[in-house]
């Protein structure tokens, strides 16, 4: 209900007339920043400065930028290490009133910066997490696809419903006034830069809005490999057992509960196959639900073309929660070449 209500949302025509800080930490990123530079550049407000944050590169990224030129630009060294202390560096020099946030691997359309800054001015918000879907082609990417659509879609529409419970930082504005202090950004851990500060501006009953078409639709590079693929998702699964926010902790359980039960649903029909039209009924089910709401998501943002992959995706999403939530408490995520919390 929470995305068919964002997608049958008409389009605010208030325009945001602050400044805009646009905030992009990277590391070692000179093999895939030039096509964020490049859509960066196409940005049709004007009142907008750009602000890159070095998080202790080792290659020529700062070049690559320095290269474009842009016209209220600057290139920051981290004052700590980790994605983190870059944000706080940029943010502690920010002179705009909202603060966007991107990523060095993503592609912005031309008037992202003006969709994602439109509730700013028309309804009040506080903080506005936009979609981020998957560029490329591939099985691999197919994949990675359908689980990004399920990831924001689930996001958005409950956010949509009064109760978020998580958002990217590939595409995130926050109103720079209500920009917290570091002690509350979940500091025990290295990543959820986004997810933390989402749940606490929620505890503080700030005005949380989700924005859900093409225009303001951030697009990101898949992982290039199974192993980055799986590194990646631990990365995020890390950080559940710090959540404080009841429906992010009950969506995580589910998940895992329905991925579970599958699993062993599987099992058990191997050794009672009198089991397994109950098992085949309880995943057509859920595949078909899976479908129509993902189909209406991926719609909304203007995709198509990709349903060829949605059930190679569906069936791997069910093998791979488990092993991912498990190993993901017991094995410390590498990101960047570091090990983090």
């Amino acid at each position: 209900m929470g995305v068919v209500r964002l997608v049958s949302l008409k389009k605010p025509k208030q325009t945001f007339t602050g400044k805009v800080s646009v905030i992009v930490p990277f590391r070692n990123e000179h093999m895939r920043m030039k096509p964020l530079l490049e859509s960066l550049s196409k940005q049709q407000l004007q009142n907008v400065e750009f602000i890159f944050v070095d998080d202790h590169s080792q290659d020529s990224t700062a070049e690559v930028i320095h290269s474009f030129a842009f016209s209220n630009y600057c290139i920051l060294p981290s004052n700590g290490s980790g994605k983190k202390s870059a944000i706080r560096t940029a943010v502690a020099k920010a002179k705009g009133e909202v603060l966007l946030f991107t990523d060095a691997d993503c592609i912005v359309p031309s008037c992202w910066i003006e969709e994602m800054t439109l509730p700013f001015s028309a309804e009040g918000a506080d903080l506005v997490a936009g979609p981020v879907s998957i560029k490329g082609r591939g099985w691999l990417t197919g994949i990675q696809y359908w689980d990004q659509i399920a990831l924001v879609a689930s996001s958005a529409g409950s956010g949509a419903m009064g109760m978020p419970f998580m958002c990217s930082g590939a595409n995130l504005a926050v109103n720079a006034a209500c920009y917290p202090c570091d002690s509350i950004l979940g500091d025990e851990r290295s990543s959820g830069d986004d997810v933390f500060l989402l749940h606490h501006l929620h505890r503080e009953k700030k005005n949380i809005r989700f924005t859900w078409n093409k225009d303001a639709c951030v697009l990101t590079l898949p992982e290039s490999s199974w192993r980055a693929f799986f590194k990646q998702r631990m990365r995020w699964a890390g950080k559940a057992s710090s959540y404080s926010n009841g429906m992010a902790v009950f969506v995580s359980l589910l998940v895992l509960f329905c991925s579970a039960s599958l699993l062993f649903g599987g099992l058990l029909s191997a050794i009672h196959p009198s089991l397994l039209s109950t098992l085949l009924i309880c995943l057509g089910l859920k595949a078909a639900f899976d479908f129509l709401f993902l189909l209406l998501s991926e719609r909304g943002l203007g995709h198509s073309g990709r349903l060829h992959y949605f059930l190679p995706a569906f069936f791997f999403h069910v093998l791979y929660i488990l092993p991912v939530a498990v190993l993901s408490q017991l094995v410390r995520a590498e990101w960047k070449n570091r090990k983090i919390n």
